[in-house]
């Protein structure tokens, strides 16, 4: 045990550790934009989907129909 914390306090001294941590976040980093992008992507679609079934709601409670509805009833 006192050797592997020997070589734990080594690594963390000589920068190894440090340096490997920094090329960690350096590759991470388009990881982390991607899953941001994702994220908004999901937002925005979840939000047009809200959007929809608020818009159809109205149309229910008001008995109001869409043009094309109303257009196909003509025909």
């Amino acid at each position: 045990m006192a050797c592997e914390n020997h070589n734990i306090t080594f690594l963390i001294h000589s920068g190894l550790v440090r340096s490997t941590l920094e090329q960690i976040l350096v590759l991470a980093a388009p990881i982390k934009k991607e899953v941001a992008l994702l994220q908004a992507a999901r937002r925005k679609e979840n939000d047009q989907r809200s959007t929809r079934h608020d818009l159809q709601r109205k149309i229910e409670r008001t008995g109001l129909f869409s043009l094309k509805e109303m257009m196909e009833e003509e025909m």
